[in-house]
């Protein structure tokens, strides 16, 4: 989930906090996607060593901070601030159909907590989101790693101020410095450490992303590949290749 910076409501960190804080990742990964895909408990799945579990659902927590940042329960439920509705336009596109049915339980989950949430189709998500004005926050699957498992170039491109993928508007000194740095250690404990920091100000301090749920990598496998393990990395399998390779 990428929020859009540039206008209201996200443009405030306590909304986008309240944001995550209300949504319910179990119940959209065990009974939207019906165990298809797993709970999101953070930035990235635990199968990355780096990753660190800081996502987490608390609607309390979530209307404590909206109460307190000034939006209060209007009598539809939907809270106001300045005679203005804490509303959303919400993208999703139709090449990953599964977002809609997230979007639609999500949509259901926030209202409880005071958001009103509009769905908007469109052809092209990335376009899309190159109009600030059209939307508030959008489902997108960029991809979090490179096909050799590096995260570096996702974070320099998507959470950076001059990154060519930042749609949302992210301009954070810390996090430039920190995925600068990042790109610069090689050392398997320093880059560690880095990552845990952009995991905790991207998901925890700044709320930036949301991670829904945690998609799992499919393959299609015949007898002889029936122990194959998918990976986060994208192996290619020819014809040539044999179970033992």
């Amino acid at each position: 989930m990428l929020f859009n910076l540039r206008r209201p409501p996200f443009d405030e960190t306590s909304v986008r906090q309240a944001f995550s804080l209300g949504t319910d990742y179990e119940s959209l990964a065990q009974q939207v996607m019906d165990g298809v895909s797993d709970t999101a408990t953070g930035f990235y799945p635990p199968k990355f060593s780096w990753a660190i579990s800081n996502q987490r659902t608390d609607t309390q927590e979530a209307k404590r901070l909206l109460d307190e940042a000034g939006w209060i329960v209007a009598a539809d439920g939907v809270r106001m601030k300045n005679n203005t509705s804490l509303e959303a336009v919400f993208l999703v596109y139709p090449q990953q159909p599964d977002f809609t049915s997230i979007v639609t339980a999500m949509q259901a989950q926030l209202k409880e907590i005071g958001f009103r949430v509009n769905i908007r189709q469109v052809d092209a998500i990335e376009a899309a989101m190159k109009n600030p004005s059209a939307w508030n926050v959008a489902i997108y699957s960029p991809g979090i790693v490179t096909t050799g498992g590096s995260p570096d170039s996702h974070l320099t491109g998507n959470l950076t101020t001059t990154g060519e993928h930042n749609h949302s508007g992210i301009s954070d000194l810390e996090l430039d410095k920190t995925v600068d740095e990042l790109g610069r250690t090689f050392d398997t404990s320093k880059r560690h450490e880095l990552l845990a920091r952009i995991q905790q100000i991207v998901i925890v301090e700044k709320a930036y992303e949301v991670r829904p749920v945690f998609a799992r990598s499919r393959v299609v496998v015949g007898r002889n590949f029936r122990d194959y393990q998918p990976s986060p990395q994208l192996h290619h399998v020819i014809y040539e290749t044999r179970p033992s390779d």
